[in-house]
């Protein structure tokens, strides 16, 4: 039955929205925009060793007196700087591969 109006019957209390709005309303957004992390640093080195349980690999960087330790796990980076004399005894502990670099 049609109405007239301003006299809708039932569950309706007003008329239906028109098409575009409701095409609106329904469409997806966009997915955010990937945001890239920062490595993080890590300062033990028992936890840094504990790390590397699940670490892809390690990779060396021998910068002058400080050498870096980076552990690449399928989420983070994580970073750990020691001395040359620290690193040795580290590297020969870690639980991954370990890739030299420079």
């Amino acid at each position: 039955m049609i109405y007239p109006p301003g006299q809708l019957s039932g569950f309706h209390a007003h008329p239906p929205a028109p098409a575009y709005r409701m095409l609106i309303f329904f469409t997806r957004r966009p997915p955010p925009a990937e945001v890239a992390r920062m490595p993080t640093e890590v300062f033990d080195t028992e936890e840094f060793i504990r790390i590397s349980e699940r670490a892809d690999y390690c990779l060396v960087k021998r910068t002058g007196d400080v050498i870096k330790l980076k552990l690449r796990t399928p989420r983070r980076l994580y970073t750990l700087k020691v001395s040359p004399e620290e690193a040795d005894a580290i590297i020969s502990r870690l639980r991954c591969e370990v890739i030299t670099s420079r």
